[in-house]
C-alpha cells in the first residue's frame, strides 16, 4: 500500500479594514497636493483601498475631488478659452494666431476647430463666458424700480464677481468691440443672441 502525501498551502485571506469617509477624503487631499489631478487608482493606492471602495463612498471621481477640496482640471473648452483670453487681452483678436492658441492651450488644431470653427466663434464664446453683461442684466431686472444709489453698487458687485479680478478684461472686450475687425463683427450676432 502506497500513501501519497500532498502538501497544501493555504493563503489566508484577510478582509480589508473598513475605511472611513474622512480617511478617504484625507488621502485624496494628500494626492491632490500641488494641484495634481490624480486618478481614482492614485487615490485608492494612497488610501490603501480598492477603487470600488472609493466609488461606493463617493459615486464619482469628481464628487470625491470636490469633497476633498481639490480643484478639478479645466476641460478642453475652458483651457482654450483661458488661453485665448490671455492672448486676446495682450494683442486683440486680430493678433491671435490659432496656431499660437493651440500651443498655449495644449490642444490639437482639430480639437480647437471642432470646438471653435473660427475666430468669430471663439470671440463670441469669450464674450458669453467672461463678460459681465448677463450678471448686470440680472441685477437690473431684479431691481427695475430701484433707486440708483442701490442699483449701481449692486451692478458693480455683480460685475466684480463675474470678472473675478479681471478688470482689464472689460477694457479689452470693449476695445475689441469698438475697434475690432471682421471676426469681431461676425461674432456680434453670436453673443447677442440674434
Amino acid at each position: 500500500m502506497h500513501v501519497m502525501r500532498q502538501d497544501v498551502s493555504y493563503s489566508v485571506l484577510t478582509m480589508p479594514r473598513e475605511s472611513s469617509r474622512e480617511e478617504l477624503v484625507a488621502a485624496a487631499r494628500r494626492v491632490c497636493a500641488g494641484g495634481k489631478q490624480p486618478t481614482m487608482q492614485d487615490i485608492a493606492a494612497s488610501a490603501g483601498v480598492a477603487v470600488r471602495t472609493l466609488y461606493r463612498f463617493f459615486g464619482s471621481r469628481s464628487a470625491l475631488l470636490s469633497e476633498a477640496g481639490c480643484r478639478p482640471a479645466p476641460d478642453t473648452r475652458d483651457q482654450i478659452l483661458e488661453s485665448a483670453l490671455e492672448i486676446v487681452g495682450r494683442g486683440g483678436l486680430a493678433a491671435l494666431s490659432m496656431d499660437e492658441l493651440t500651443a498655449a492651450a495644449g490642444v490639437s488644431r482639430a480639437t480647437l476647430y471642432r470646438l471653435f470653427p473660427g475666430k468669430s466663434a471663439l470671440f463670441g464664446a469669450l464674450i458669453r463666458t467672461y463678460s459681465p453683461w448677463a450678471a448686470v442684466a440680472d441685477v437690473v431686472d431684479a431691481m427695475p424700480d430701484g433707486p440708483p444709489q442701490e442699483v449701481m453698487p449692486a451692478v458693480a458687485m455683480a460685475m466684480a464677481e463675474t470678472m473675478q479680478g479681471r478688470a482689464w478684461l472689460l477694457l479689452s472686450l470693449l476695445s475689441e468691440l469698438l475697434h475690432g475687425g471682421p471676426d469681431t463683427l461676425a461674432a456680434c450676432p453670436t453673443w447677442s443672441g440674434t
